[in-house]
Parts: structure tokens; C-alpha cells; sequence
């Protein structure tokens, strides 16, 4: 069995990304080491790496950052209705060739893939969303009513209910941004309202996956 502790690396693609997934990563593999580790297990807070450039790519050169941790997630948007091309054009040429590589540097790669865009998984509570937007309008009067994963640019759309819920409300409070959600909806918006959304369950599914070849879990 491993040691009672458990190192992950992230790697993203913007920093909005950083403020939000790293601790949706660490929420999870608390919760999988919770209900599924063979033991008493503390998750070390993420480290995120940044988007160093490096001459043989980005995941290559994270990976050789990541090397000693056990496990290196990578953060790419599908920016498509499902995640099967950011897997075939970016995540799968980057495995096989850290694979293959010689040295040092972390092998096992997680990929995290919000289908559009991570502000998707904003809107995965919608309740939480407005109340952090601090309005009684509705959902539809904000235009979050579709399901998250439908929609083209959630950033936009986030950005723009945003505008229609401070437009009737005081100057003192016309100040929120979108940026500055992100890391408060990182930490309370319930894992499982994120599990609705099949890329946040296919992420959930590949850590669970890694964390058992790395004999942190029970084998499901």
C-alpha cells in the first residue's frame, strides 16, 4: 500500500481555470479516498504548475514539473459538445509520448475535460449561482434555465446574467465580477450536483481509475 499521503499536480489551460479546479480535483479525491481508500489518507493541496512553455509541448514539459507526485491532472476545454477531440488532438498524442519517454517525470496523467468550458460546471447548481449573484430573478429571466453542457459560451452567458441581475440593483453592489466566482463556487458547490454533468463524472471516473492502479482505493 502507498503512503498515507497523496500528491497531485494540475496543469490548465487559463487562470480562471486555476482559481476553480484545483480544488474541485482535491474535493474529489477526498471524497473517493473517503468512501473507497484502503485507509487514512491526507490529500496534499493541489500544486498548480501553471502553462510554462516547454519545447516539447506543455503536458510533456508538466509532466517533467509534475515528476514526485503521484498524479498530474491536465485541464483542457472540449470546446465541442462532447470531449472526444480535445482527447484525440491534444490529451492521447501527450500520454503516449510521456509514456515513451526517458527520466524523470510523472507518467500517471489525469485528463479533466468540462465540456465547452469550465464555466459549465458554474452552472451546475443554479441555485448557488444566483444566490451568488445576489438576485430574485429567475432562472429563465437570467437565461440559465437550459441545462449546462447546451450551452455554446457559458462564460457569456454567466457574464451577461450577470449584467441583468445587477442592472436593477444598488451601485454599491454592481461591483461582482465573474472572476471573482470562481474560487468560492470551487469550494462550495456540491460534488454531487457537479455528478449530473457527464464530463464532470467521466473525470470522476479516471481518478477513481488512476487512484486505484496507484493502490490508494479498493478495486471497484
Amino acid at each position: 500500500m502507498p503512503n498515507n499521503a497523496l500528491t497531485i499536480a494540475f496543469t490548465g489551460e487559463g487562470v480562471t481555470d486555476e482559481r476553480f479546479l484545483p480544488n474541485i480535483i482535491q474535493r474529489t479525491a477526498e471524497e473517493l479516498l473517503m468512501e473507497y481508500g484502503k485507509g487514512i489518507i491526507e490529500v496534499y493541496p493541489v500544486m498548480n504548475l501553471g502553462r510554462e512553455a516547454h519545447p516539447e509541448g506543455d503536458i510533456y514539459g508538466a509532466a517533467v514539473r509534475a515528476e514526485g507526485y503521484h498524479l498530474l491532472v491536465v485541464h483542457r476545454d472540449a470546446d465541442h459538445r462532447d470531449e472526444e477531440k480535445a482527447l484525440k488532438y491534444s490529451i492521447r498524442p501527450s500520454v503516449e509520448k510521456i509514456q515513451l519517454a526517458k527520466g524523470d517525470l510523472c507518467r500517471t496523467l489525469v485528463p479533466i475535460i468540462p465540456v465547452r468550458m469550465t464555466e459549465a460546471w458554474l452552472m451546475a447548481d443554479k441555485d448557488l449561482l444566483r444566490a451568488e449573484l445576489r438576485t430574485n430573478l429567475s432562472l429563465k429571466e437570467l437565461g440559465l434555465h437550459r441545462s449546462p453542457e447546451q450551452y455554446a459560451n457559458p462564460k457569456q452567458v454567466i457574464e451577461q446574467a450577470l449584467r441583468i441581475a445587477q442592472a436593477d440593483q444598488s451601485k454599491r453592489r454592481r461591483n461582482l465580477r465573474i472572476g471573482s466566482l470562481y474560487e468560492p463556487f470551487s469550494l462550495k458547490i456540491p460534488l454531487p450536483k457537479l455528478f449530473q454533468l457527464p464530463s464532470y463524472r467521466a473525470f470522476y471516473g479516471r481518478l477513481r481509475a488512476k487512484l486505484e492502479e496507484l493502490q490508494y482505493l479498493t478495486a471497484s
